[in-house]
């Protein structure tokens, strides 16, 4: 069928490029199709890959936690966070982790450079069962942002990097037939190596492909597949060859161009709302400081707190999990927490999720105090798109989605998230712990109560200058004044009422306390 004839019909198409910057990768090879009818389940078509860009080290590069070594063969990827609004890019290959030691560890590293114009290590996440070689490079994500930029055992002078011929990988695009509803075909897009010792999702993952009259087609690159649904299985017509000018466009800019920047203003839509941190919303006009002088250990202030927004659960959720069985009826009432994730070059992201707790049983049949957080599939997608379900480190009462126990999918089969017309919630105390009195910043915890569980929501180094004993504290419509006393072993606290705008997560993200990039906690 030529492509003329298939214009002429009218038949629908689903357009996908052949490189896929998430991954640094694209297409190094002709399609190759399976014969005959393929059912639900049954692999359609593959397509081996090569890197986009790759590069070797001119010379070795070296810090506390990792090494790189002159002649390293790299691969350009672009990362994103959860939310997708970051685009980090990188230079990724095999490295040393903790090069001091004996026997160090050569596992995936990246190099990321910075808005200083410097570049700084980053280690990847990997799958636990996959062996990274030169040609099986592949970072799913970072384990971690960088820490701040000024760290000088982290940061290096930007590394030049040879340009080489492409590079074959040993990975293959794979696309899986996943069901076959009315006037459409669902294929899952997965990456795998011939081995079969990794495979994994990736975005936009399930994708739907139009059909007219049972016949649709998927054009990949300079590939067209035209494809034939039955509505019980699916067979390839024909393998085009595209015009060039028919081919979908692909830009390419490369991070070694980029220039040093200076730190941009926080758009609205990633600055943290007013009055929350994490699901409980403060309200500072009742916060109490404590009188005379509070010591490290000892609260500084104390006030309460509520759900910020609430809303019910339109149907029963069912499911397995690593630490229980997801067990939540129609009617469960949740809270949304927002959270923020750092990126490597001092950017972030920010996502939102529903969370409750006494969600999960545990083998005994209890009801577990942890809360759970779900993520709902944004609107129009099927039915069964699952619900992302995460079990964290917090109570039920107050998510501390700073880290999960574990992640699991689950069906939505059509649940929903019913929002509250107002929110409702009972009241819990917020408490401002001073950690510890240090030369250059004060250690200060934010704690809420429930009556029964205390749970830490948010944590960070306050920055102060040497010899500088007043600090402003910023809470929105009020000011918490501190004043470290002369033996700096102790401070006072006094609140001022007065719009200041920030809180404290604002400071927090803006004195660029982020995450280890080797352990993924906070440093």
């Amino acid at each position: 069928m030529s492509q003329a004839a298939l214009a002429q019909e009218g038949m629908p198409e689903k357009t996908f490029l052949s490189t896929n910057p998430a991954f640094g990768v694209m297409s190094g090879g002709p399609v190759k199709t399976e014969s005959g009818a393929i059912a639900s389940k049954g692999t359609l078509l593959s397509v081996p890959l090569s890197y986009a860009r790759s590069g070797r080290l001119v010379a070795q590069v070296q810090t506390t936690d990792g090494r790189m070594r002159a002649g390293t063969l790299v691969h350009r990827f672009q990362f994103s966070n959860r939310s997708g609004q970051d685009r980090i890019e990188a230079w990724c290959g095999l490295g040393d982790r903790n090069p001091k030691k004996p026997a160090p560890v050569q596992e995936s590293l990246c190099i990321v450079f910075t808005r200083d114009g410097r570049a700084l290590f980053v280690w990847p996440n990997q799958p636990w069962d996959y062996e990274s070689t030169e040609r099986n490079i592949l970072p799913t994500q970072f384990v971690g942002s960088s820490a701040p930029e000024s760290d000088p055992s982290l940061v290096f002078d930007r590394p030049e990097i040879k340009p080489v011929p492409r590079v074959d990988s040993e990975l293959s695009y794979v696309f899986v037939v996943n069901n076959l509803p009315p006037d459409a075909i669902m294929l899952g897009m997965r990456l795998q190596n011939p081995q079969g010792k990794f495979s994994r999702s990736f975005q936009p993952g399930l994708q739907m492909i139009p059909v007219k009259d049972g016949v649709g087609a998927v054009n990949f690159g300079q590939t067209r597949i035209v494809l034939r649904s039955d509505g019980q299985t699916v067979s390839v017509v024909s393998v085009d060859t595209l015009e060039p000018d028919l081919a979908p466009q692909e830009a390419d800019k490369g991070i070694e161009s980029r220039a040093p920047e200076t730190a941009s203003d926080i758009p609205e839509s990633l600055r943290p709302r007013r009055f929350v941190i994490q699901g409980l919303q403060l309200h500072p006009d009742k916060f109490t400081p404590n009188p005379g002088k509070i010591a490290s250990g000892e609260m500084i202030a104390s006030g309460p707190a509520t759900w910020w927004e609430t809303g019910v659960l339109s149907g029963e959720l069912r499911g397995n999990a690593e630490s229980g069985t997801i067990d939540a009826p129609a009617g469960t009432r949740l809270y949304r927490v927002e959270f923020f994730e750092p990126g490597p070059l001092l950017t972030r992201t920010r996502s939102f999720a529903w969370c409750g707790g006494k969600m999960a049983k545990t083998v005994w049949g209890t009801r577990q105090d942890t809360a759970y957080c779900l993520t709902f599939p944004p609107e129009g997608l099927p039915a069964e798109a699952p619900i992302i379900v995460q079990a964290t480190f917090g109570y039920d009462f107050a998510a501390d989605m700073r880290d999960f126990l574990a992640t699991v999918l689950l069906k939505s089969s059509g649940v929903k998230l019913i929002p509250d017309p107002s929110p409702v919630s009972p009241t819990f105390e917020v408490s401002i712990k001073l950690r510890a009195i240090k030369r250059n910043a004060i250690d200060l915890e934010f704690i809420a109560n429930n009556g029964k569980n205390s749970q830490s929501i948010l944590r960070f180094d306050f920055p102060r200058e040497t010899g500088v004993n007043s600090l402003t504290l910023p809470l929105w419509t009020h000011s918490l004044e501190l004043t470290i006393g002369p033996d700096e072993r102790s401070v006072t606290a006094a609140l001022i009422p007065g719009d200041v705008s920030k809180g404290p997560v604002d400071i927090r993200l803006e004195v660029g306390q982020q995450i280890s990039p080797i352990t993924g906690r906070k440093r």
